[in-house]
């Protein structure tokens, strides 16, 4: 049926596409050490699917960025698509390396060149209910971003299982706030595990299964707002302990591979608080990597509302690393406002946090503020935090008295402090 070294071009009924100039199908033939496939499958696995139309597939050349091949397929509204791979000449092994929402823009088989032939097929199924989760996203509009930030910056949260490093998976990040909530219900081997058990094989290089993180979506874009200045997202990796360059590159390429910008944004790596003095001190590395530094600073020229609110209480100056500690020997209290220089993922419950440099609205010390109502804002403007600072305790030794309090009120991206 499917002649050797013959590669196969266009549509899913597997005519060879003779529209492809001939010096694209020898490059293509050259590359690949056997052949590739197309077979069609019309997604008829139940009666209630009967209605879904046999999708269109197509294989297509690569990018200059070494995908050399990249499988897209025409639309199918209101489906969910099934991408399934098989590298036996008998098609007895086929394995699902793809699933997506309505269509496959150009998406890299992220092994196909280390196999000596390639078979491909597409499944199509109605989407219900549970379908909130798909290994590709689009930007500047993807319905997976999140809505529940008060500002422009949106995300989407994504997982990458550590023994299956081909794949990204996309959480519909409207619904799970939380990479926890989302893992524990969609991904098999993380169900009944509770949160500390979760963060145990999740946060920690030592026994990680998964690595999270997030795509950043800068001011204007996002599924209400498709129009962006920016030519730009933002990757960003999340973990207690600090990721090499290496790591990072390798997770960086994958993700950025699954994202299909459809407005030629380029992506850059946004450490998150934990990761970024890895990246400071590894810059040239990154560099070399192909690797581009980024800050949500750039995309945030007013105060950054990550939480909307009030409070009332002493406002306490503590630099990132010491506010466990501080926490701990009742320095700093939960009817203190903080004043940080970096806020970290285990910041515990305050009554209002103050940070002296840009966190992100998807970070986790950011959506349990919204959640409890805690206000949480960045100061970008060096008079502003300068004025914040003259108001703080900056050292706040055990045992020191009762100071005035101040008042707290962040709304939007404004931001009102008071003696």
């Amino acid at each position: 049926m499917w002649p050797e070294r013959r590669p196969l071009f266009g549509r899913v009924d597997g005519r060879d596409s003779l529209s492809q100039p001939k010096r694209q199908r020898t490059a293509f033939r050259a590359l690949l050490a056997s052949y590739v496939g197309i077979l069609c499958l019309s997604g008829q696995m139940g009666t209630a699917l009967a209605q879904v139309s046999p999708p269109l597939l197509e294989i297509r050349e690569g990018t200059p960025a070494g995908d050399l091949v990249r499988l897209s397929s025409g639309p199918q509204s209101n489906a969910v698509l099934t991408l399934e791979a098989c590298s036996e000449l008998n098609l007895s092994a086929w394995q699902a390396i793809g699933t997506f929402h309505d269509a496959l823009w150009p998406y890299p088989d992220a092994v196909a060149y280390s196999q000596n032939r390639r078979f491909y097929r597409l499944q199509a199924a109605p989407r219900g209910a549970n379908d909130d989760w798909k290994n590709q996203i689009l930007y500047p509009v993807e319905s997976f971003s999140s809505t529940n930030s008060v500002q422009d910056i949106r995300w989407v949260k994504f997982a990458i299982l550590l023994d299956d490093p081909t794949r990204v998976w996309f959480q519909d990040s409207a619904k799970f706030l939380f990479h926890y909530d989302f893992a524990t219900q969609r991904l098999a081997r993380f169900r009944g595990f509770d949160r500390a058990a979760f963060d145990a094989v999740s946060l920690h290089r030592a026994n990680q299964q998964v690595v999270l993180g997030a795509v950043l979506y800068p001011p204007g874009a996002g599924y209400y707002s498709p129009v962006t200045p920016f030519l730009e997202y933002g990757v960003q990796f999340v973990g207690l302990d600090p990721y090499t360059p290496a790591e990072i590159a390798q997770w960086y390429k994958l993700v950025t591979r699954t994202i299909y910008a459809t407005n030629q944004a380029q992506a850059c790596y946004i450490p998150a608080f934990e990761q970024a003095d890895v990246a400071r001190t590894n810059a040239d590395a990154f560099a070399a990597l192909g690797i581009r530094l980024g800050s949500a600073e750039s995309w945030v020229t007013v105060n950054a509302c990550y939480s909307p609110g009030w409070a009332l209480g002493r406002l306490k100056y503590f630099a990132a690393a010491e506010i466990g500690a501080a926490y701990g020997d009742g320095r700093l209290r939960p009817d203190d406002i903080l004043l940080t220089d970096g806020v970290p993922a285990d910041t515990p419950p305050l009554a209002g946090i103050i940070s002296l440099t840009p966190s992100t609205p998807n970070s986790h010390t950011a959506i349990l503020a919204q959640s409890f109502g805690i206000p949480f804002v960045y100061l970008p403007e060096a008079t502003e935090r300068a004025r914040v600072q003259d108001q703080s305790c900056m050292t706040c030794p055990v045992g020191m008295p009762d100071l005035s309090a101040v008042a707290l009120n962040v709304f939007s991206v404004s931001t009102a402090l008071k003696s």
